[in-house]
């Protein structure tokens, strides 16, 4: 059976420390997103039940904006239901399908012609200017003309 919970103390209830410290809980437990419509904004924690008013226990509760807290009490007060149900029946809305995207063929392009081998012994002799400006040592020359 529901007790009948009077305003006055249900504000007392809602102002005190042990609410403040349950309230945290439940938004810690809920990713303090609503459950709902996943908002993160302007939260609230509803009591899906008031059957253990005071001494609820966490899953009594849960995280849910305050649009959605609107419609649920709304709902509610339009004997749509119980409160639990209606609850249940906001907070269960189907999750917004996302919108399917067709993998693409990745197409690579290959580039018909080939580099031209380059000749060592152009590099040394050949101007900086026409090697775009690379200095070749020695010892890279030797490595080129032996293959290694």
């Amino acid at each position: 059976m529901i007790a009948k919970v009077s305003r006055a103390n249900y504000e007392a209830y809602i102002s005190s420390d042990q609410w403040r410290a349950v309230r945290l809980i439940r938004l810690r437990k809920d990713g303090n997103t609503c459950q709902g419509c996943g908002a993160r904004e302007r939260l609230h924690v509803h009591h899906r039940t008031y059957e253990r008013f005071t001494c609820e226990r966490i899953s009594d509760l849960v995280t849910v904006c305050e649009s959605c807290h609107a419609l649920i009490h709304d709902l509610h007060r339009k004997k749509r239901g119980s409160l639990e149900a209606v609850t249940f029946k906001v907070i269960t809305k189907p999750a917004p399908r996302k919108p399917v995207v067709k993998r693409q063929r990745r197409v690579v392009v290959r580039r018909a012609t080939r580099r031209k081998p380059v000749d060592w012994r152009e590099e040394i002799h050949s101007p900086s200017w026409a090697r775009g400006a690379r200095q070749l040592d020695e010892t890279t020359v030797r490595k080129r003309r032996d293959g290694l």
